[in-house]
């Protein structure tokens, strides 16, 4: 809170006032944007390609900017790209301002520079506002270094490398393909995405390569037995957050969170579940199935500083719709169809992707302890076992239950078996 405005920091970031935001594609290139909007410190922003300085004009000047709303930016104000007016010159050394590679527009740059610079002195912003800010560092890596790469749209882990050094803080990543089409994407220090050699094998998830087949555990052994060691990325180039379990940020799987994500270039807040965590990173699965076709949009992975993630309520309080879970329908069926039918179907959930399970999903189950028992089972031992069992491995989780339920037999477990196998054979003929 600035106790000389009253404001709290992203209160301070007025509709109208002007920014300077990094190019996702070239870091170094920085650009001019005009604040659309900022709901709780979420911003709206538009690239600025004309401006005056009559501010009786500016009204004209948005109208003008419409037509680039295609290429607006929804980010969160301590994102690392966005910056005050001036950073650039306070570093430009690495960063220099140049027309954003979405933008394909005739600008006369020069001018526009003078004028932004100029506006800016007209608006006030504390110092501090962006100190929270994650610090890009410099790197330790060299072209050619071997390392491990998170993609975020298939959410898998694979072979990759450093391509070219831009400078000391921005480099190429390459997930390693012996074709020709690569891909690559620009890292820096502390990027989620980048790991060590060895990290998915100590994370029991699955290396893959640039053909999406996956490797054995000992691959790495096999490559520095053939190549030696010299040309694998060091764990002291990586600068991961790591999840302090004695902090403050301490995460759960269970735990419900909301979740932004950007759907036809507009903001949505979705109810999501964490089910699980490895080091930096989030596994989340949207709680509403309804929105999506496609299966792998229901479950994201995110590392744990993410600024798309925030706690319940989040929306609520700064006037975004939450579109909250979905709505389970039971078919409850009567024992005159079938007496001893006991399971009752629910709406459609799509099949849980291989990499959530083993010992990646953590499996809960609930049992009605209070429910019709039927002839096999013991009223009084069955209110006596868990009405919960997990989370764990689903091997571990079911074999719990199992065995609780085994316990609550009213007569032996090969008997009873015997028994419903004896029902279903009659019922098939």
């Amino acid at each position: 809170m600035d106790s000389e405005i009253g404001l709290n920091a992203c209160e301070q970031l007025k509709k109208g006032m002007l920014l300077e935001l990094q190019d996702i594609s070239c870091p170094w290139n920085v650009w001019f944007a005009r604040i659309i909007n900022n709901r709780g410190g979420r911003l709206h922003l538009r690239y600025v390609i004309n401006i005056t300085d009559d501010d009786d004009e500016e009204e004209e000047e948005e109208e003008e900017d419409s037509s680039l709303s295609s290429s607006d930016i929804h980010i969160f104000y301590l994102d690392r790209r966005v910056h005050f007016i001036g950073w650039t010159t306070n570093n430009s050394s690495i960063y220099i301002y140049d027309i954003p590679t979405c933008l394909t527009l005739k600008i006369a740059k020069e001018k526009l520079i003078d004028i932004c610079l100029n506006k800016s002195k007209k608006q006030f912003l504390p110092p501090n506002l962006f100190k929270q800010q994650e610090e890009i560092v410099k790197h330790r890596f060299t072209e050619g270094m071997k390392l491990e790469v998170f993609e975020s749209n298939k959410q898998n882990v694979y072979i990759g490398r450093i391509g070219h050094i831009h400078n000391e803080y921005y480099f190429d990543v390459i997930i390693d393909n012996e074709d020709d089409n690569e891909l690559s994407f620009i890292g820096y220090s502390t990027d989620p995405h980048i790991l060590p050699a060895h990290w998915a094998a100590e994370h029991k998830l699955a290396l893959i390569n640039g053909k999406d087949i996956r490797q054995t555990e000992d691959y790495w052994n096999l490559y520095t037995e053939k190549n030696g060691i010299n040309n694998l990325a060091p764990e002291r180039c990586f600068n991961l957050i790591t999840l302090n379990a004695a902090g403050n940020n301490r995460v759960e799987p269970g735990m419900k969170m909301e979740m932004i994500y950007i759907l036809n270039n507009k903001d949505y807040v979705f109810s999501v579940t964490l089910i699980h965590v490895t080091d930096h990173l989030m596994w989340l699965r949207v709680d509403d199935t309804s929105l999506f076709n496609d299966d792998k949009l229901l479950y994201h992975v995110l590392p744990i500083n993410s600024l798309d993630v925030f706690p319940v309520g989040w929306a609520k309080f700064n006037g975004f719709d939450l579109i909250t879970p979905i709505q389970y329908k039971i078919n409850i069926k009567t024992y005159e169809q079938n007496r001893y039918d006991l399971f009752s179907s629910v709406t459609h959930y799509p099949k849980i992707p291989r990499v959530y399970l083993n010992e990646l999903y953590l499996l809960t189950i609930y049992v009605n302890i209070g429910c019709f028992c039927g002839p096999h089972f013991c009223s009084s031992r069955l209110a006596r076992i868990p009405s919960k069992f997990g989370p764990g491995p689903y091997r571990h989780v079911l074999i719990d239950m199992f065995h609780h339920l085994l316990s609550a037999l009213s007569t032996n477990a090969h008997r009873s078996l015997r028994r419903l196998d004896h029902q279903i054979n009659s019922e098939t003929t």
